[in-house]
């Protein structure tokens, strides 16, 4: 699947760690390592992402520090990657 960034604004370092608490609180899944198809790195951050099929939703994926800094344009994330919509209430 691709996505890409949704803002710039978002991505500060605390923001990045919030949001993978966010996405760890909301998962079923104990996904420890990066959403990016071929890496084995641990998660230590997330991301606000738009899927490529979807315009209208904004998702959260864990990624690791190196992609989730580099995330220009697009991105593939493994099928199996629990997407989380961005909008529920903790």
């Amino acid at each position: 699947m691709l996505v890409r960034k949704v803002s710039r604004d978002l991505a500060s370092a605390q923001a990045r760690e919030n949001w993978l608490a966010y996405w760890q609180h909301f998962s079923r899944d104990n996904q420890a390592f990066c959403a990016e198809i071929n890496c084995l790195t641990p998660s230590s951050q997330a991301m606000l992402v738009k899927c490529d099929k979807d315009e209208e939703g904004v998702f959260v994926i864990p990624l690791c520090q190196c992609h989730s800094n580099n995330l220009e344009g697009m991105l593939e994330i493994g099928e199996s990657t629990e997407v989380i919509p961005f909008h529920y209430t903790l």
